[in-house]
């Protein structure tokens, strides 16, 4: 098989990791649902900033820096806790991404539509909307398909775009502040700010969500970085910096133009154009504005699923997923695992017109209910991470770490041990928020299709081992 990095000589910088960390975990449109949370949030990201996200950023830091190769956080389990948890940390990572861009597609049309809606008065006919949402999923494919030195280009403009939103966002808030004499839409107070535990149990999925992977730089480029040692810490910990300023500067630009009960979900960015600027010149923002949405939100899809490629490239090499999975292009980048993702992104999207069709809402309800499994999966991984971290250091005392999380062995392992808990309490508040009822439908149909999903995955492991018994014979 034709090595990767040979094909693709061009090493990223560190502005080239910089912005393709922003391209991976700037999550604009979750970032409009933790706002609903209101301006206790803000503190919230503060609080999960220093004692979870901060430490999962220097356990990336150090291993990527320390084992840099393609496919990241598998390469990283593998080597430390075996090729079991190395094959089930890249099944749950494709798993993720290959429902995940079935739902970011929907999304996507979802502002679409109300882009339309809101300029032409015109309405999406259903069948067009799922047809549409089909085309965009193989544009994701071709998109993520493409080689390391064009797809870095996209992700840089990514990237730039999203702190473009951002920046504009600020901006709109500033004038709604001049226009309405300081008045906010939401209240602003000592007790607005408090970190209530009720809110947080609600929310805390999205916001744990919304500030993980790390990793993926790593996974897409790891090879390819020109300095590792030197450059990746260096960008993740500015990442984690700015991204997490961005969210609380996000939160609060939102919150003070629409109040925080009644802000969309799937508009929320847009809307505070409209409200600031009544008339054509909200509109004309509107549009500016939702484009550059719109362009971050089809260039994440291929990011992530390129990912999720590079990782699928290494395990099928090693019998851990079929070996179409590892299937390139002639110059390297991942084919097999971006059209596996769009066969099922789109029979994911099908099934979904199918159930709202013949259940109507309730069938719809039902659907996003099933989509939610894909945060629990994605969350899997960063346990095998802080495992990896762990074990490593443990196992692996000889080799001189480029940068080193702070501290004692002790107080490293201590610190990751957190982390982990901290991700199995996050992925425990999908089935039952403290305080609040349980819903029993629901949490039967996210279990199922939970363990349906890790299945697989001892499946595939299962296979790979009588693989491997039959080539020793």
């Amino acid at each position: 098989m034709a090595s990767k990095t040979a094909e693709q000589p061009k090493k990223l910088r560190a502005g080239d990791l910089f912005l393709g960390i922003v391209m991976f975990m700037l999550f604009l449109d979750s970032g409009t649902a933790s706002s609903a949370m209101g301006i206790s949030s803000i503190t919230w990201y503060l609080i999960l900033g220093v004692i979870f996200f901060l430490p999962m950023a220097l356990i990336t830091a150090e291993l990527g820096s320390t084992y840099p190769s393609d496919g990241g956080l598998y390469h990283w389990v593998k080597i430390s806790i075996g090729d079991d948890n190395a094959a089930r940390t890249t099944w749950y990572y494709w798993l993720n991404n290959a429902i995940w861009v079935a739902s970011a597609t929907i999304f996507v049309m979802d502002v679409i539509c109300e882009m339309l809606a809101l300029l032409t008065g015109l309405e999406v006919s259903f069948g067009l909307y799922l047809g549409f949402s089909c085309v965009l999923v193989w544009v994701y494919v071709f998109l993520a398909s493409q080689p390391q030195n064009e797809s870095t280009a996209l992700r840089n403009i990514g990237g730039l775009a999203k702190l473009t939103i951002v920046g504009c966002l600020i901006l709109c808030a500033v004038v709604y502040m001049v226009k309405n004499g300081g008045q906010s839409a939401t209240e602003f107070s000592a007790s607005s700010f408090k970190p209530t535990i009720g809110a947080a149990f609600a929310f805390f999925p999205a916001l744990i969500y919304n500030v993980m992977g790390f990793d993926a730089i790593s996974a897409v480029a790891g090879q390819n970085i020109k300095d590792p040692g030197r450059d990746l810490p260096r960008m993740i910990l500015l990442s984690l910096v700015v991204i997490i300023a961005i969210y609380i500067l996000f939160t609060f630009a939102i919150c003070f133009i629409t109040p925080y009960e009644e802000i969309d979900i799937i508009n929320g960015i847009l809307n505070c154009f409209v409200f600031t600027f009544p008339g054509f010149l909200g509109k004309l923002l509107y549009v500016l504005v939702g484009l550059i949405f719109l362009y971050t939100l089809i260039t994440q899809g291929p990011s992530w699923m390129q990912a999720a490629g590079y990782m699928a490239i290494e395990s099928a090499d090693s019998n851990e997923l079929p070996k179409v999975f590892g299937k390139q292009t002639k110059k390297g980048a991942p084919l097999g695992s971006a059209v596996i993702i769009g066969i099922v992104a789109t029979v994911v999207i099908v099934a979904y017109g199918v159930l709202a069709s013949i259940g109507g809402s309730a069938a719809s309800d039902l659907f996003w209910t099933l989509f939610s499994f894909t945060s629990l999966i994605f969350l899997l991984p960063f346990i095998l991470c802080c495992e990896a971290f762990i074990a490593l250091r443990k196992k692996d005392r000889e080799t001189k770490r480029a940068y080193r999380f702070p501290g004692s062995d002790l107080f490293g392992i201590i610190v990751a041990r957190f982390c982990q808990l901290v991700i199995i309490f996050t992925m425990m508040l999908f089935f039952w928020v403290p305080g609040q009822p349980i819903d029993w439908v629901t949490d039967i149909a996210l279990g199922l299709g939970f363990i349906i999903g890790l299945a697989f995955g001892e499946y595939y492991n299962i296979r790979r081992k009588k693989i491997i018994a039959s080539q020793k014979k």
